[in-house]
């Protein structure tokens, strides 16, 4: 299969050699043949890629922190191998890889008990990362979101954080090798495999009696992926199998904290009709972890699952076991048709199911029920270019039968005939039970909540492009939220490209989790106080770019992005019982509330009575704070030959939490340059010996 396009920038036209509707379904399924090619006989490249780098770092010192030295440099060297296998298969091996070049990952701040999710970056794991994909249906609407395969897990930084006054602790995981195999036949075959290992990392650390000593904070691990899928039928059918693995090399310091083993293995497959407008598809994935029983109880306990929450007698807690196992499936249809399309999936996630040792997995425990149905048009007016309408319901329940998430919706979007384009989204989620607010504790009532969405784009074609999107959310259990983001690209030169784009949100969180504490008084919610405060937190960024291209081998790009975010708790109360929205203030409807030195809060749930009083303020994000940041990634690159390249790389990061005062928001930001600095300078040369 071949195509060619023209794109005709001036007017955002694509123009075929093999004509391709843009109402069609599929792609390469429209693509010409290319036919009568005799006598060619594969290459088999074999790319050699050594590279040396130098690392100069500077921290601001701290004189009761032995571990901040002024200046630090090391250097380091490795490969990169790349060996064509014929015309299907490919061959690339890193020993030693360095990723210093690759741009930081944004300031976030984030008071929730999910992990933040940040995409791949890195080149080795970007290149034929499609073929890893796994259980892809273009359905349009679905609960939950997942990845099958998360290739930030390997390089990942160090899981374990030491209790202790003073520590050093690596920002990742060293990648000692990896080796990846990837292509696909002419038979329509899709092969990838990936091995990597990374090595183990300590972390010297000093006790509070001034004792050093050195632990292990991430210990020597394996990971393997393998993906296989055959098309048939003329690609119309498709069968694959998904398997993962990660192995760690366990001593007795890591075992009551990580998991030992971790398994993955699935399979997946589609089949579109005749004429591809109907497409089947579904997946099945089971998942099995080993461990320590101490570390399989955290497993047990941990957020993605929360086994022995009160009142849920299918999520009993076993602390004796070493072993946890369960399955992701899904099933789903889709219909893509013109005007007319729609989309219907079934998903089930056990709540044994784990995946996060080489996946991203938020939550199990959930069945859902997703359908959508909407149209589009093109070139309807003279007004508009072309439109696209859906209305969508998502519905999901935990194993228990209570329903946590119930949503129906309507989005829209247009381009206009001036290629300005514009969309929005409103929706409603009717009133459910959260079994998350309380991290393991009784069920919540959430309140109906609304949100609503829109954006304005003008043409691209133009040397200023603007974009303004806004957002507005209320009720729920995640309370009251606006955020407005405008953007602006500036083209002075084709070969320079300017961008800004700030972001405001705005947040008044009614019960954002602190702590829950034991309270044998308090029977109500199981003999413990669930803590929670009323929460405003303002949080502002600004993400500038520069990215310019002086010749076709050396290029510039500048990234910078201060951050900062004030959190206010106020009015500390406890939820007052089981499967609703009530609570108790301390201070006001029951206990005691004294406001410490140094931003700490002594709370006595029951005034005078036997139940001791807790301190808030010695953990984190439990009592008002703000927080700043900033991060800087400037890298100049230089190819001199093919191949073969030099980077220049500038990074810093500044990160620190402070008091809450009654500064502006604009004053708190441009306070952020008050935060200590960590600079990086990266110098990194390879060079390509290749034929």
């Amino acid at each position: 299969g071949l195509n060619f396009y023209r794109d005709v920038a001036r007017r955002d036209e694509w123009t075929f050699w093999s004509p391709y509707p843009p109402t069609a379904p599929g792609f390469v399924s429209n693509f010409g043949d290319l036919v009568g090619l005799q006598g060619l006989e594969p290459a088999s490249p074999i790319d050699v890629i050594p590279y040396v780098s130098t690392h100069a770092v500077t921290n601001r010192t701290d004189p009761g922190n032995p571990f901040t030295r002024g200046t630090a440099a090391s250097a380091t060297a490795g490969a990169d191998v790349r060996i064509g296998l014929g015309s299907a298969l490919s061959l690339h091996g890193t020993i030693n890889p360095d990723f210093g070049q690759v741009e930081v990952d944004p300031a976030v701040l984030n008071l929730s008990a999910v992990e933040t999710f940040f995409p791949e970056k890195r080149p080795f794991f970007l290149e034929g990362a499609g073929i890893f994909e796994f259980g892809t249906l273009p359905v349009s609407a679905q609960y939950g979101f997942s990845r099958f395969v998360h290739w930030r897990r390997i390089g990942r930084t160090p899981q374990i954080s030491p209790s202790a006054t003073f520590s050093d602790v690596p920002d990742q995981t060293t990648i000692l090798g990896a080796a990846k195999l990837s292509g696909r036949t002419s038979d329509g075959l899709s092969l990838g495999f990936v091995d990597a290992i990374t090595a183990r990392e300590n972390a010297p650390v000093i006790d509070g009696d001034g004792s050093p000593h050195v632990i292990g904070v991430e210990p020597r691990t394996n990971y393997f992926v393998s993906r296989i899928k055959k098309d048939f039928s003329d690609g119309r059918a498709t069968l694959g199998v998904l398997g993962t693995a990660t192995n760690r090399s366990m001593d007795a310091e890591f075992s009551p904290y990580l998991r030992s083993n971790a398994y993955l293995f699935g399979v997946d497959g589609t089949r579109a009709s005749a004429n591809r407008r109907w497409t089947l598809g579904g997946y099945w994935l089971g998942s099995r972890v080993d461990g320590s029983s101490a570390a399989i109880a955290a497993t047990q306990r941990s957020s993605v699952r929360y086994y022995g929450r009160p009142g849920a007698d299918y999520l009993a807690l076993d602390s004796t076991r070493t072993s946890l196992s369960g399955h992701d499936a899904s099933a789903g249809l889709v219909y893509q048709g013109t005007p007319i399309f729609g989309s219907l999936q079934l998903r089930e996630t056990t709540p044994g199911f784990e995946m996060n040792d080489l996946g991203y997995l938020s939550r199990s425990d959930a069945r859902s029920l997703a359908a959508a149905i909407g149209a589009t048009h093109d070139a309807s007016s003279s007004v508009l270019r072309s439109t696209r309408a859906t209305a969508y319901t998502i519905n999901a329940w935990n194993f228990g039968g209570n329903a946590f998430y119930r949503e129906l919706g309507f989005t829209s979007s247009a381009e206009l005939r001036s290629l300005w384009s514009v969309s929005a989204r409103a929706a409603i989620l009717p009133h459910t039970l959260d079994d998350r607010l309380t991290r393991g504790g009784p069920l919540v009532a959430a309140r109906t909540r609304w949100t609503s969405s829109a954006s304005i784009r003008t043409d691209l074609r133009q040397k200023v492009i603007g974009s303004l999107a806004a957002s507005m959310d209320r009720g729920g259990t995640a309370g009251d939220e606006w955020s407005l983001s405008p953007s602006m690209i500036y083209r002075p030169i084709p070969k320079l490209q300017l961008s800004l784009a700030p972001t405001l949100d705005v947040l008044h969180d009614g019960a954002q989790y602190v702590r829950t504490v034991a309270d044998s008084e308090n029977t109500r919610t199981g003999g413990s106080d669930v803590v929670f405060a009323e929460l405003r937190q303002r949080t502002l960024s600004m993400s500038m770019r520069a990215d310019w291209s002086l010749s076709n081998s050396l290029s510039v790009q500048l990234f910078v992005q201060p951050f900062v975010s004030s959190a206010r708790f106020s009015d500390y109360k406890a939820l007052r019982a089981p499967r609703t929205y009530d609570f108790d203030v301390f201070g006001k409807d029951r206990g005691t509330v004294v406001y410490l030195p140094n931003d700490r809060v002594q709370i006595d749930p029951d005034g005078s009575g036997p139940e001791p009083a807790f301190v808030l303020g010695d953990n984190a994000n439990e009592t008002s704070f703000v927080s700043r940041a900033i991060r800087v990634n400037g890298v100049i690159r230089w190819e001199y030959r093919s191949g073969s390249a030099i980077y220049l790389v500038w990074q810093q990061t500044r990160d620190g939490n402070a008091a809450l005062d009654d500064a502006s928001l604009l004053r708190d930001a441009s306070r952020v340059f008050n935060v200590p600095a960590k600079n990086v300078i990266y110098l990194k040369a390879s060079y390509r010996f290749g034929r």
